[in-house]
């Protein structure tokens, strides 16, 4: 569904719509036969014309038959995957986008559910952002807290980051219900160093950025095989052939957007470097 919105606005992925389809995939620890098959449908499989309200039909049913899921979190949890994958500038109008609006109310997420997400994103950029102590972290856990609550947002179905805030268990970044589940095996921090909250954080980050950057790998490694497949193929052909053509160039384009979203995962690997570096000298 996450691939599908994404091509909605425009009818395609860029270069920082991958990237962050890749943060969601890093962030639920999406394994290898998934990836294969979420591949085959961005390249492949997109149909226009879907309905949201089918998608999520198709999503509730799958939930369905897995007892171990609950239908509110995970939806909450995609809900909180779209929030992210936005900059402040859209979200801020985000009733001027019909995309947006149909995909919220098609997952059933209120307009007060929706500003409280918007207002957790915010909060989760300050906590990486921002040079804040244990205490400010820990200060900035009960205001999440006391937010979320009050929008009947469950604490699974917003990224880890709040949850970690709400429970204190943790010192994971990653987004949703899966990645939660995982949380919860973590054990406390038993660090008084003054930042070690907002270290473990940064850290984390950097660690769903390098797996971001192994899908990626693996998806340039897929597509300059099917690029020389390609290419074999018409010279065996000899001739002109429109439709092998057209594939090549789809797949050239979707290969330069692809090289291009992992440039942009370099400089954030470089930014969240520096912020963990900032956090060992000591303040002026």
């Amino acid at each position: 569904m996450i691939s599908f919105f994404k091509k909605a606005d425009d009818g395609i992925i860029d270069d920082k719509e991958y990237r962050e389809l890749c943060s969601v995939m890093a962030n639920i620890k999406v394994d290898e036969e998934t990836v294969d098959k979420l591949r085959e449908y961005r390249y492949y499989g997109f149909k226009e014309n879907i309905e949201y309200e089918y998608l999520v039909a198709e999503l509730r049913e799958s939930i369905m038959n897995n007892d171990k899921a609950e239908p509110k979190e995970i939806l909450q949890s995609l809900a909180s995957d779209i929030v992210n994958m936005h900059k402040e500038e859209v979200l801020n109008k985000w009733r001027e986008y019909p995309h947006l609006v149909e995909v919220f109310e098609a997952l059933g997420i209120s307009e007060k559910q929706l500003e409280t997400l918007i207002l957790v994103r915010a909060k989760e950029i300050k906590a990486l952002t921002e040079r804040l102590d244990n205490n400010s972290l820990n200060s900035l856990q009960q205001e999440i807290k006391s937010i979320l609550g009050a929008a009947g947002l469950s604490y699974v179905g917003v990224s880890v980051l709040a949850l970690f805030f709400a429970t204190g268990i943790g010192t994971i970044l990653g987004l949703g219900y899966a990645s939660y589940k995982a949380a919860q095996k973590f054990f406390g921090l038993g660090n008084s160093e003054k930042y070690a909250i907002q270290n473990g954080l940064l850290k984390a980050k950097m660690d769903s950025l390098s797996k971001m950057n192994a899908y990626i790998v693996a998806d340039l490694n897929y597509l300059n095989n099917k690029n020389k497949e390609l290419i074999i193929e018409l010279d065996k052909n000899r001739q002109y052939d429109e439709e092998l053509i057209s594939e090549l160039k789809s797949l050239l384009e979707i290969s330069d957007v692809v090289s291009k979203s992992s440039l942009l995962v370099v400089e954030d690997q470089k930014h969240y470097n520096i912020e963990i570096l900032l956090r060992k000298l000591p303040e002026s």
